[in-house]
């Protein structure tokens, strides 16, 4: 199965893979297109792409998510990948509206390198144009205060506050429960933490929460400071001309005039509101209204299996327990009509089953 979805080159004399081997090939196919890229009969077109991301939306719409469809969630790592799949998805749709604008015989940079892998030069002779998109994430978000707020319930349930003391529980399992909302931020330090890790995430900024707690517990929260820290980041991207487009991707409909404002400077803009990538019909209007700078989001039902093949050797990114594989199965069989299930041989290697149920 390694030999078939690996280039020959993969692998060593003996027959085995060798990540040297895998990564000495691919930089030659990278060589070989940037050679074409910059020859004379080709225009090299450079985008760079910078995404700024309120995080908190995402997070608690994927861990929503997760939970309604069984998940055992045990960190932030898989909250992560679903979040960086639903990016990428951003990414990808700026990236295909770009490629277009530059003509019909334009290419992307990445499948010019597959074009070449695959030796179908021939498909090359009418190429015009190649564009380089280059995205960078930027993440923006405020620690939970889990601890600050745990410190003033107790305070208040020792002199007697009765919903006091039935907060603590919920945020001693991470849980803010208020006005008949609950946001599970059980793992949104891990979250954040896996997120950093991306090769496309070069930055990120803190805010803060801003709470109060009472003799009737914990009456308000509201995150400060994301918001206008994006729109400064966003501006001075634009004056300092970091940037050929912004894609905010948030669910606050008071960026718009930020819409206009990097319009101004001549740098394009888009908005997605990711957090409703299960509930597009709940999108705000003034965000919908951008038309094509509006990019739609939603669940593809591959990103299951992609989870799972991230953590299949000789590539594996994480490893996942058999809890976390069991549900990846079941959220990719609620979407597709192929099954999945994990299959344990005799050795006690674990691998993946695929099938149709029977009519």
């Amino acid at each position: 199965m390694l030999r078939e979805t690996l280039p020959a080159e993969s692998f060593d004399e003996a027959g085995q893979f060798s990540m040297e081997c895998y990564l000495a090939y691919a930089r030659k196919m990278t060589e070989m297109a940037n050679k074409i890229a910059h020859s004379a009969d080709v225009t090299l077109v450079r985008h760079r792409l910078l995404v700024i991301v309120d995080l908190q939306g995402i997070y608690l719409a994927v861990m929503d998510w997760l939970k309604a469809a069984g998940f055992g969630i045990e960190s932030g790592l898989l909250v992560s990948r679903f979040s960086i799949f639903l990016m990428q998805s951003v990414m990808d749709t700026i990236e295909a509206a770009v490629v277009a604008e530059a003509g019909n015989d334009a290419m992307r940079f990445a499948d010019l390198e597959k074009v070449i892998a695959a030796g179908k030069l021939e498909d090359l002779r009418s190429l015009t144009h190649v564009v380089k998109f280059e995205p960078a994430i930027e993440l923006f978000f405020a620690p939970a205060p889990l601890d600050e707020i745990d410190w003033q319930l107790q305070k208040h349930a020792r002199y007697g506050s009765v919903m006091a003391s039935e907060q603590l529980g919920d945020i001693r399992n991470g849980i803010i429960n208020l006005h008949g909302r609950e946001r599970d931020y059980s793992f949104y330090e891990d979250f954040i933490h896996h997120l950093k890790h991306d090769d496309r995430v070069t930055r990120s900024e803190r805010g803060f929460f801003n709470f109060y707690v009472g003799p009737k517990g914990l009456q308000f929260i509201d995150e400060k400071e994301v918001d206008i820290r994006i729109a400064i980041r966003a501006v001075d991207a634009c004056v300092d001309y970091e940037a050929d487009s912004i894609c905010i991707i948030s669910s606050d409909q008071d960026f718009i005039p930020l819409h206009e404002r990097c319009r101004k400077a001549g740098v394009q803009t888009y908005q997605a509101d990711v957090a409703k990538f299960a509930s597009p019909n709940k999108v705000g209007r003034k965000i919908r209204e951008l038309g094509v700078n509006f990019i739609p989001t939603g669940i593809a039902p591959d990103w299951a299996l992609r989870a799972i093949t991230e953590a299949c050797a000789p590539f594996a990114f994480y490893r996942l327990s058999m809890t976390e594989f069991e549900g990846l199965c079941r959220i990719h069989n609620d979407l597709n009509e192929v099954q999945i299930a994990p299959h344990v041989a005799a050795n006690g290697t674990v691998g993946l089953r695929m099938y149709r149920p029977a009519n």
